[in-house]
């Protein structure tokens, strides 16, 4: 684990933007995720609304807490019955600092999902496994992208995209490829997104999806604290 540490740095996680863009979609915006960086490769997680009650997805992300998301509970307006209200999204940037020189395709990656009321998502690679290669969809780019403006994937690209490109971000509802996911139950969801270099954990980030779930105190106060201390020194800096 010190050799470990020693080539990729420990594993800093933090709340807030990703160092890109958000490239995929319209008019989606940065913030609220999940973050953490480690040996030049970042990782973020969020939880959204992806449905209102126009059926229309909103950047609203009910972050309660460090890495945690509250949400209703229910199928989504205008939407099948097997549609919640929330999606998550994930963003992956294989060398957001220059320093790592990783293209997409030169780390292997992993994102699963547990919960509390028996829905789950099997541990993948999002970038190099099929289904998802070479028949996903994500946004590619790179840390200089615009906003909206990835290169979303396809059949005859995908490859070359991931060996070209350091930046891949999507936005997946909660029932997609998820087993026995019922929008109707509460419950907790936890993600977990993890890059590997040579079978050896790069960096990994994870985030808590409470539905219908009263979270606890503590998280609460800590949350509340972590906006003290960012308000407190705003104001003095008025006077």
């Amino acid at each position: 684990m010190l050799v470990l540490l020693a080539i990729f740095g420990a594993n800093q996680v933090s709340a807030g933007v990703v160092t890109s863009n958000v490239i995929f979609g319209t008019g989606v915006t940065n913030g609220s995720f999940t973050v953490a960086q480690a040996g030049g490769v970042e990782l973020g997680l969020r939880a959204k609304l992806r449905y209102n009650a126009a059926g229309n997805p909103e950047n609203t992300f009910n972050e309660i807490g460090p890495g945690k998301y509250a949400f209703d509970p229910g199928v989504a307006p205008t939407q099948p019955a097997t549609r919640g209200v929330w999606s998550y999204e994930w963003s992956i940037n294989s060398d957001f600092d220059g320093t790592s020189g990783f293209k997409l395709d030169d780390l292997t990656y992993s994102l699963s999902m547990t919960s509390t009321n028996g829905a789950s998502l099997a541990a993948s690679d999002i970038i190099n496994q099929f289904p998802f290669n070479p028949f996903a969809d994500h946004a590619i780019g790179n840390s200089s992208t615009a906003e909206g403006a990835g290169t979303v994937a396809n059949l005859f690209n995908y490859n070359n995209l991931i060996a070209n490109n350091t930046l891949a971000q999507n936005s997946w509802r909660a029932d997609l490829y998820a087993n026995n996911y019922d929008p109707t139950l509460t419950g907790t969801y936890t993600y977990t997104l993890s890059a590997f270099h040579n079978g050896n954990q790069v960096v990994s980030t994870s985030i808590d999806v409470l539905v219908g779930v009263v979270p606890e105190p503590t998280s609460l106060m800590i949350f509340s604290s972590m906006i003290g201390m960012m308000i407190v020194p705003f104001r003095h800096r008025r006077k």
